[in-house]
């Protein structure tokens, strides 16, 4: 065989493989971030107390998009200026993660978080978790 044969065979090979990867891209569906599971921050204060919140998100299983949550929250009141003893209390439940909205839903449908990717970080109601790990 003559080396332009050879050529055109090889690069036709290339452009076909090339073809198929793109086509099974295509076919996955979408997939979470690999980026979400992490732990998330939350601190807000004011004259009366201060609240900080934190999120654990880590995988269930490979390959799925289940997600334990874990929200531990230290509650401190302040009055007359003074500190008071921090109060603790700790959640856990499961969660779905739903790509085409960016949300974590829990099991029971109860618990509602929004991922937003470009920023890196997740909201619930009117609270703002910032990634810290």
């Amino acid at each position: 065989m003559s080396k332009k044969i050879i050529w055109i065979i090889t690069v036709s090979c290339l452009l076909v493989t090339m073809a198929m990867l793109i086509w099974l891209y295509a076919q996955e569906p979408e997939k979470v971030p690999s980026f979400l599971p992490g732990i998330y921050a939350c601190i807000v204060q004011n004259d009366f107390c201060r609240i900080e919140d934190t999120l654990t998100i880590r995988r269930t299983q490979l390959g799925q998009d289940n997600y334990a949550v874990i929200r531990s929250t230290g509650f401190t009141r302040i009055r007359k200026g003074r500190k008071e003893e921090r109060e603790l209390e700790q959640q856990r439940w499961t969660a779905l993660f739903t790509p085409r909205w960016s949300t974590l839903v829990s099991s029971d449908s109860t618990k509602k978080l929004w991922y937003v990717p470009l920023k890196n970080f997740i909201y619930k109601d009117d609270f703002f978790y910032e990634k810290i790990e």
